[in-house]
């Protein structure tokens, strides 16, 4: 007998069949949708928009570099030059924003056969970058496997912290024989290779030129010249440095490049566009007119590409010099009064009481305008190689250095007699020895023991202490009475 398939059952598997093929389509078509809406995008980023992306990718990054420009010079009121910029060869190093410390040593390297640097300033932590550079292997074996993992497996520190553990430990672990292993030739490189990192990125760093003792030679010049092809980064351009024709004290120095702006006013200079390494006025007159000496820097724009090497430089400001200044003070007649100022400190310096004698000054001014016309100061000191009594340089005490009034106030003393009624113009009080009570005979130095009458023109042209002191007496509503005493209070 024939067995009759079962109608229900085939039905429910037709309705699975249909199902399945239905959710299919459904992926399917959500596929094509996707790929659809995938190659669209594509096209829309590489046919409309692909011009705009290509230049976006191949866009260039503009960064401002300054560059230093000579200082304003200073003139004498006759037009002699007193301070002036002297021209000289100089190396500098400009890294990049993407420049290793691998690439610099390279640098340094191949420089150190072209130059001659001296190893100078060079500190322990120069010596052990170079001395790990040098033995990478020696160095890993300086930490065991053991404290490694101890330092890894501490919660407490990220994973810089922990790379900074290791490192510090490792440094520690350098010997001082293996420090002062190295050859001259390797602190040559050491010395050039701590100016390089010590710039900013894209800032130029002088390599040699920027020390009167380290001068580049026209060969050295010349090598490097020669070479710049081969040394990314490196060029050879003409620097300045500040050079003084007087021995005026007041005219002030400046730092040099290596030593840049000073750390009690690094704030202050960078908040006005200065660089770290700018020559600044660090006294009088060089840092009074700071502003005006300095001048404005040129601006170029290295223009550097995706990867951040510079591929082009704009200049965008020439720069200006600073500007000169004139004082009003003429050189001629400083050196007269100066030669003339030490030989009498020297003279009466040696004479008897002389050993009070440290100091002497002398101003002298324009009674309309109040310019300066000569501003001398001179000190007694000892020369330090033979010991011998010499007269130095001590201009700037002239306006430093404080004293007592002393006959300086007579005038304003005078001034106070008029306004007080004491005496008119032209009044005239007794010079003669003042005598208080309990205390010993005040005079003037022209009379010691005589009468005389003195106008007030005459009390200041010889500057007469009795005639300043009636008048205290005076402006206190009391007459002088001999070998009386001084009672103001009432």
């Amino acid at each position: 007998m024939r067995k009759i398939p079962n109608k229900r059952a085939q039905n429910m598997k037709a309705k699975q069949r249909a199902n399945i093929t239905f959710r299919m389509n459904i992926l399917f078509f959500s596929i094509f949708i996707l790929f659809t809406m995938l190659i669209l995008r594509l096209g829309y980023l590489q046919i409309v928009k692909g011009e705009d992306y290509t230049r976006e990718l191949a866009r260039t990054e503009e960064v401002p570099v300054n560059t230093s420009v000579p200082r304003g010079r200073i003139f004498d009121s006759e037009g002699r030059i007193m301070v002036d910029n002297l021209p000289q060869r100089a190396i500098t190093y400009t890294k990049m924003q993407t420049t290793k410390s691998e690439d610099m040593y390279e640098i340094a390297e191949e420089l150190s056969l072209l130059i001659e640097k001296i190893p100078a300033g060079i500190t322990k932590s120069d010596l052990q970058d170079f001395w790990l550079k040098e033995n990478p292997e020696e160095a890993l074996e300086l930490v065991s496997d053991k404290e490694r993992k101890k330092i890894e497996a501490n919660e407490d520190l990220d994973k810089k912290e922990k790379s900074k553990e290791i490192n510090r430990l490792t440094r520690s672990r350098i010997t001082e024989e293996q420090l002062n292993s190295f050859t001259p030739e390797q602190l040559e490189i050491i010395a050039i290779y701590r100016v390089m990192a010590s710039g900013y990125a894209l800032s130029p760093q002088i390599i040699k030129g920027d020390d009167v003792k380290e001068e580049v030679s026209v060969e050295e010049f010349a090598r490097v010249s020669e070479r710049l092809g081969d040394l990314e980064g490196v060029n050879t351009t003409t620097d300045w440095r500040r050079v003084k024709n007087s021995s005026l004290a007041i005219l002030g120095t400046t730092t040099l490049p290596k030593i840049g702006i000073p750390k009690d006013r690094l704030d202050y200079f960078l908040a006005r566009d200065y660089s770290r390494n700018d020559r600044v006025g660090t006294s009088y007159i060089e840092q009074q007119y700071e502003e005006v000496l300095q001048g404005q820097k040129s601006v170029v724009k290295n223009i550097t590409d995706g990867k951040g090497r510079v591929i082009d430089i704009q200049t965008v400001f020439e720069g200006e010099p600073g500007k000169d200044l004139v004082l009003t003070m003429d050189s001629e007649v400083q050196l007269a009064h100066e030669e003339i100022l030490a030989k009498e400190l020297l003279k009466y310096s040696n004479s008897y009481g002389g050993k009070y004698l440290e100091h002497a000054y002398f101003i002298m001014m324009d009674p309309y305008t109040g310019e300066v016309l000569s501003l001398v100061g001179k000190q007694v000191g000892r020369n330090e190689k033979t010991g011998a009594k010499e007269i130095q340089d001590y201009a700037f005490g002239a306006f430093t250095n404080a004293y007592e009034m002393g006959s300086t106030v007579k005038p304003a003393t005078v001034l106070t007699g008029y306004r007080e009624g004491i005496y008119s113009i032209n009044g005239t009080l007794v010079d003669e020895p003042i005598r208080i009570k309990g205390s010993a005979p005040k005079s003037s130095v022209f009379n010691r023991s005589g009468s005389i009458r003195v106008s007030d023109l005459q009390a200041l042209e010889r500057s007469s202490n009795v005639f300043m002191f009636k008048t205290a007496f005076g402006v206190a509503g009391k007459n002088y009475v001999p070998n009386q005493s001084i009672n103001f209070g009432t």
